[in-house]
């Protein structure tokens, strides 16, 4: 049988494209090598949203040009996240590159039983399951593993614990006043809800006329330190001192109406295992000076 020019050309288009898909699915799969940055974009709950810069070794002699590369990121075989790179991407031959990716970490993936390991670590070895399409449609896969340093994700993690975790201002009471100086003491409640004891140490609360303002009247101090057993609550005492003249100068409209409102922002410093972290406290509370009426608002 004689083939026909139509039946030639076919021929011809499968020879030539044979070693061309073979080549394609021979592509040594580009291999995540490290992290370079990363940037926290939003903290929702146990959801963290991150961009993360990475090096990409292509060590094919050739470069890899595709889009749509996924992955999933797995911690002792434990899913803890995913990534995207939604753009097309280069990938120059025997060499490292920059990607530009989005990832989303479950930090409750991750078991209570594992967590505090983490903080006892420099960086967390993940394994990454990486799929792209390359040229002509063809899907290529690989598993590989990379170190993520504890740093870039120790805040995110530490605040997750730290939300169940409450503090609150009781007992209130105004103890002194002069021209220039009032002081307060109350008590603040800790009820701890890690899965592990804390020790409170130290306190970077100051005390503000507005919610958003950065003009600082006072501070609140703590009386001691104190150790925190884990599903315990403990009461520690505290002092607010506040500057009255800045405090009546920035308030004044506010003192002609009788109530002067207070703002104590800022961090309690606590220790865990001996790695320090930082619980954020925000109390409003409002005075009046003419009725002595301290109120606590929230």
């Amino acid at each position: 049988m004689i083939a026909t020019d139509r039946q030639k050309t076919l021929l011809s288009m499968v020879f030539f494209l044979f070693p061309l898909l073979n080549a394609c699915n021979a592509i040594t799969v580009p291999v995540i090598k490290s992290v370079d940055s990363v940037q926290i974009n939003s903290i929702e709950g146990n959801l963290v949203s991150l961009k993360a810069y990475l090096s990409i070794e292509n060590t094919n002699q050739f470069t890899i040009s595709g889009k749509d590369l996924k992955f999933n990121l797995l911690y002792q075989n434990i899913s803890i996240g995913t990534g995207v790179c939604n753009e097309k991407f280069e990938l120059k031959s025997n060499s490292l590159s920059q990607l530009g990716t989005d990832m989303l970490f479950y930090l409750d993936s991750i078991p209570e039983t594992l967590r505090m390991g983490l903080f006892e670590m420099d960086s967390i070895p993940i394994n990454i399951q990486i799929s792209f399409k390359g040229k002509l449609g063809i899907k290529h896969s690989h598993t590989s593993e990379f170190s993520l340093p504890m740093s870039m994700l120790e805040s995110a993690l530490m605040n997750n614990l730290l939300s169940s975790s409450e503090i609150k201002l009781q007992n209130l009471k105004l103890e002194s006043i002069t021209q220039t100086t009032s002081k307060f003491i109350g008590d603040l409640s800790f009820n701890n809800k890690l899965p592990f004891d804390f020790d409170v140490i130290d306190s970077e609360v100051y005390v503000y006329p507005e919610k958003k303002s950065d003009i600082r009247i006072g501070d609140l101090n703590l009386d001691d330190s104190i150790h925190i057993k884990k599903d315990e609550m403990s009461i520690l005492n505290c002092q607010i001192f506040v500057d009255n003249m800045k405090a009546f100068s920035t308030g004044f409209g506010k003192v002609l109406t009788g109530n002067i409102d207070y703002y104590a922002i800022g961090p309690i410093h606590i220790s865990i295992n001996k790695n320090e972290f930082k619980l954020p406290l925000s109390i409003h509370f409002s005075y009046n000076p003419l009725s002595g009426k301290l109120i606590i608002l929230d």
